[in-house]
């Protein structure tokens, strides 16, 4: 009886879920597999995550897309 009473209190005291592995703020997207699979090849070179690979390499011109889309938008709102 003391063994299951341990294992429930053992239980009880683990957080849920997956440690969390970093600062980063990290969601869940789906990603064309063929990226995936180099984005893998390169973090287990350069001994980082996928993600972080997938991330910086995005950065950049994600960026640029997005000023580029604030801008469209607020021509939009000055002509209407």
């Amino acid at each position: 009886m003391a063994t299951a009473e341990c294992r429930d209190v053992a239980k009880a005291k683990r957080p849920k879920g997956r440690p969390k592995a970093s600062e980063r703020d990290d969601v869940t997207v789906k990603v064309d597999r063929a990226i995936v699979r180099q984005a893998k090849a390169i973090a287990d070179f350069y001994g980082l995550s996928a993600a972080e690979v997938i991330s910086e390499t995005a950065r950049e011109p994600m960026g640029r897309y997005y000023a580029r889309m604030l801008r469209e938008a607020e021509g939009k709102e000055a002509k209407a």
